[in-house]
């Protein structure tokens, strides 16, 4: 099937677009404190050699390379790339970045001691293809680290209702969120991994209130800048009422603030 009508090139593409907006390091502060959680759960050492696939701005490689590994990182995004390896730099890190996709790796077999992936190549839209990549490029022995958000939690429930308005090119495929549940873990991981280690941790999401949340992403994440762009003004209305519902449903604060933990799966796999 050509690229130009292949919905796997077709979703990519998106995804590399979607990315280019917004601002991406408001975004990432979201996520950060998952990065700590995954750096402890797979043993990065000083010494070890690192991949961090899907990385973003760097939150995780910058945390593995001030323990004293020697990380490269890379993204499907080449803005992201460029904008991980200029914050990177300017944290005096030396990082090495490519763009990559995680269904296709450019790195040698069995090069890496540590591989990890923070809420990036679940999105991927092969997922025996990400499992098989991840495991290909790390060393027997060695530990392929991800975090995943869960179905139910409040990041997977937000993203079914952005796809509720902006579906996925690839139809009736794997969702994302299928990376959150331990069964289908162990089962794409099974063929790769000797043991692994699952566990469900969460990140908190602080605002002065809903409406601020809302205003915030808006103002800085990707999908809800692309929703706006490409929806009229009542359907895009519907998209926030929505939104506002789930802010409001996983919200434990009652004073007017929003404060919710967003649930994600801890995963620590051993090869061989």
């Amino acid at each position: 099937m050509s690229t130009e009508t292949d919905p796997y090139t077709t979703q990519k593409e998106l995804t590399k677009y979607v990315w280019t907006l917004g601002n991406y390091d408001e975004i990432a502060k979201l996520t950060w404190g998952a990065a700590p959680q995954l750096l402890s759960a797979c043993g990065v050492a000083a010494g070890h050699e690192l991949l961090e696939v899907g990385a973003g701005n760097g939150n995780f490689a910058l945390l593995a390379a001030d323990r004293g590994a020697r990380v490269t990182a890379c993204d499907l995004t080449p803005a992201q790339v460029a904008r991980g390896r200029a914050r990177t730099e300017a944290a005096g890190a030396e990082i090495e970045w490519s763009v990559a996709d995680a269904e296709q790796l450019p790195f040698e077999d069995s090069r890496f001691d540590r591989v990890a992936t923070l809420f990036s190549a679940m999105y991927a839209p092969r997922p025996a293809l990400v499992a098989a990549e991840l495991f290909r490029v790390v060393k027997p022995g060695g530990v392929v680290g991800m975090a995943n958000w869960v179905p139910g939690g409040f990041v997977g429930a937000l993203v079914k209702i952005t796809e509720k308005y902006a579906p996925s090119p690839v139809e009736g495929g794997p969702l994302p969120d299928e990376w959150g549940v331990p069964e289908i873990v162990r089962d794409r991981f099974g063929p790769h991994s000797s043991d692994m280690i699952l566990e469900l941790r969460t990140v908190p999401f602080e605002f002065e209130s809903p409406g601020d949340f809302l205003t915030f992403l808006e103002r800085n994440h990707g999908i809800l800048i692309a929703a706006e762009q490409i929806l009229d003004a009542d359907r895009y209305r519907e998209l926030t009422d929505e939104l506002l519902e789930l802010f409001g449903a996983h919200n434990t604060a009652r004073d007017g603030r929003l404060s919710i933990e967003a649930e994600f799966l801890l995963i620590a796999a051993t090869s061989g």
